[in-house]
This record gives C-alpha cells, sequence and structure tokens, in this order.
C-alpha cells in the first residue's frame, strides 16, 4: 500500500471513531449525572457532620432515608432512579463511592 491510501485509512478509522464517541455521549443520561453528582456531595457532607469516617479500606453504607431526613438532598429524584443507598469506602489515595439501585420493587 502506499502512503496515500494507508493516510485515507486512517483518517477513515478516526473518523468512525469519533463519531462512535459522539453517539455515546449524546445518549448519556445528563439529568442521571447530575443526580449522581448531587448524592455524592451529601453523602460527604453527611459523612462529615455525623463523623462516620471509616479507616482505610473500609465501607459505611448511608441510606437515602438518612440523608432525606437530614435534609440533605430533596427526595423528587430518588423514586425516578430507584436509588436505595450509597456505599462510602474509604480509599488510601481516593475514596469511592458507589450508587445502588432497588429497582425490582418499581412498578
Amino acid at each position: 500500500m502506499n502512503k496515500y491510501i494507508m493516510f485515507v485509512w486512517v483518517c477513515v478509522i478516526f473518523l468512525f471513531l469519533t463519531l462512535i464517541l459522539l453517539i455515546g455521549y449524546k445518549e448519556k443520561d445528563k439529568a442521571y449525572s447530575k443526580v449522581e453528582k448531587e448524592l455524592k456531595l451529601a453523602t460527604k457532607a453527611y459523612i462529615s457532620d455525623k463523623g462516620l469516617t471509616p479507616k482505610i479500606s473500609r465501607s459505611v453504607i448511608i441510606y437515602t432515608k438518612d440523608l432525606v431526613d437530614g435534609n440533605y438532598i430533596v427526595p423528587d429524584y430518588l423514586e425516578e432512579y430507584c436509588i436505595k443507598d450509597v456505599v462510602f469506602s474509604n480509599g488510601l489515595f481516593y475514596d469511592e463511592y458507589t450508587i445502588e439501585k432497588d429497582c425490582e420493587n418499581k412498578e
């Protein structure tokens, strides 16, 4: 193959991958991303206020009911996304927030 044909193939593949990336970004649920961010901030504030920070490599479960009762979040979106609780894991270099859902009971 000469250099021109290889250059064309590289451009076609690059454009194809870019198109796939853009389609995936467009389909991303932006509302859920916002809810997830707010829930992580509320969990962080709740853990800080209650002094629940676990030791390194340990976890603590924060139920959404506790966050609502403490006025850390508004319960409007919790039912829509079936959010049950948030698991906070204290890591050595960074903290991890895992949002757990329970959509089986939702009809």
